[in-house]
């Protein structure tokens, strides 16, 4: 019986002991709510934040310093085996004071205090070479700053859309009223051409609508009004602007000029021998064809621009027959034909007035005299 009373005991210790550590453990794993942090502490640490984030006074000297230090080149865009000149400036810190070293390709150049200068010269076209220089100011501040040097050219190429006669071997000139387009090639550029940002000028002005990416020819109208000069510019460069280059060229504008040629029925046009003051007929009958050199050939083909003929001084009849022995054909156009259907041998002044009704130009004026044989006899003796 005792032993049963002890036993009793011993499980209701050791019950009470489990209990004990159960609600110790359910204690401990409680979770606990975050306590809510206060306005002031909230305070403190925003102003914190902001403190870390202040520069101290030397790295603001170090960024000033630093940022006021410049590196040009003169010229801006150097051709191939040209002369360039390095300098290096600053408007916070005296550079003649600070030790100045020079690097061409990572070879040490020259160094000492107030190097502010280096010359050097460019490589051939397509060549890349890079210039660093190194500052060691007075005030313990250490900037570097770089350059590269790639020499690149610009081959600039015309042409006029002006009308020139067949086997003309010299070059279409621009006029008034016509279209110039310029070809622009990169010359040392590892790039296609179509791979450059080009930019046009006319006389100082932008083109913006010919400039662009790609943009390598530019259709230019209107340039020779009055028939002045006028300066084309291009500027490319490429889309990280590392290389650059700029040309430009000045294009003189002409007048129309008129030549007057035979056009004899089994030869054609003898384009080989322009008429001069005076030209003899090879019989009773001549045709004469007007070509008009450097004309816009807009204003060739779309009726602005006019012939007139005269004949001694006088308008031209606009029927065939003047009544006074002689025939014209197609009058008003680049083309009239004479006729003497006189027995006797007849010399005529014959002049031309090419005109622009678009007043593009002022008159060109052409004189010719012409000698035309007589009408020869008939089978029948009659003329």
């Amino acid at each position: 019986m005792a032993l049963q009373k002890n036993s009793v005991r011993m499980l209701c210790a050791g019950a009470l002991v489990c209990l004990f550590f159960a609600s110790s453990v359910g204690a401990q794993t409680q979770e606990v709510p975050p306590s809510t942090p206060s306005p002031e502490s909230e305070l403190e640490a925003l102003l914190k934040s902001y403190q870390d984030r202040i520069p101290t006074q030397n790295a603001i000297i170090t960024a000033s310093i630093s940022g006021s230090i410049s590196l040009t080149q003169d010229p801006e865009t150097p051709s191939a085996h040209q002369a360039v000149t390095f300098t290096v400036s600053s408007v916070l810190t005296d550079l003649d004071r600070a030790t100045i070293t020079w690097y061409q390709n990572g070879v040490l150049k020259e160094q000492g205090k107030g190097k502010k200068v280096f010359s050097t010269q460019t490589g051939a076209f397509g060549s890349v070479s890079t210039v660093s220089v190194v500052v060691l100011t007075t005030e313990g501040v250490l900037v570097t700053k770089r350059s590269s040097l790639k020499p690149l050219d610009v081959e600039l190429v015309w042409e006029a859309d002006t009308y020139t006669p067949p086997f003309y071997k010299g070059k279409a000139l621009p006029s008034p009223g016509s279209d110039l387009r310029v070809f622009a090639r990169p010359i040392g550029a590892s790039g296609a051409d179509s791979s450059f940002v080009y930019r046009w000028k006319v006389d100082g002005k932008s083109v913006p609508s010919a400039s662009g990416y790609g943009k390598s020819t530019a259709t230019l109208p209107g340039l020779f009004l009055g028939g002045k000069t006028a300066t084309v510019e291009v500027s490319i460069a490429s889309l990280d602007e590392t290389v650059r280059a700029t040309k430009s060229i000045t294009i003189r504008g002409v007048t129309p000029r008129i030549l007057l040629y035979e056009d004899r029925p089994l030869e054609g046009i003898r384009y080989g021998r322009a008429l001069g003051t005076t030209a003899v007929a090879p019989g009773n009958e001549m045709t004469v064809r007007v070509e008009p050199f450097f004309l816009s050939k807009d204003a060739r083909t779309n009726g602005s621009v006019l012939y007139r003929w005269t004949l001694d001084g006088g308008t031209v009849p606009t029927v065939e027959s003047s009544g006074s022995g002689l025939v014209f054909g197609e009058y008003g156009t680049h083309r009239l034909t004479l006729f003497n259907d006189g027995s006797a041998q007849k010399m005529v002044s014959l002049g031309l007035s090419v005109r622009s009704t678009a007043s593009l130009f002022s008159s060109v004026n052409k004189l010719l005299t012409v000698s035309l044989g007589g009408k020869p006899f008939s089978d029948n003796g009659s003329f």
